[in-house]
């Protein structure tokens, strides 16, 4: 049985720019959640900003870490932190 089935569905939120009003739903209504807004980007790209390959790092390690604190996915660092 697929682990989805045993737990069911699980809704995360990534906050790729701060927004207080957003955060302070998320942890009143217990919807988890991983803060984005530290992540390098590039700045002045007409197409908008995208992260720089350490940004991805950064994003990749907080997404990681969310989705190990929600029993979604196994890690051997699991306790690598989301906030």
């Amino acid at each position: 049985m697929s682990s989805w089935r045993r737990t069911g569905p699980k809704f995360l939120v990534g906050i790729q720019y701060r927004d207080e009003e957003l955060v302070r739903y998320l942890q009143s209504s217990r919807i988890p959640f991983v803060l984005l807004d530290r992540a390098a980007a590039y700045s002045g790209l007409a197409a908008g900003s995208h992260w720089t390959p350490e940004g991805q790092k950064f994003v990749a390690e907080r997404m990681l870490g969310l989705l190990a604190e929600n029993n979604i996915v196994r890690t051997k660092d699991a306790g690598v932190n989301s906030r």
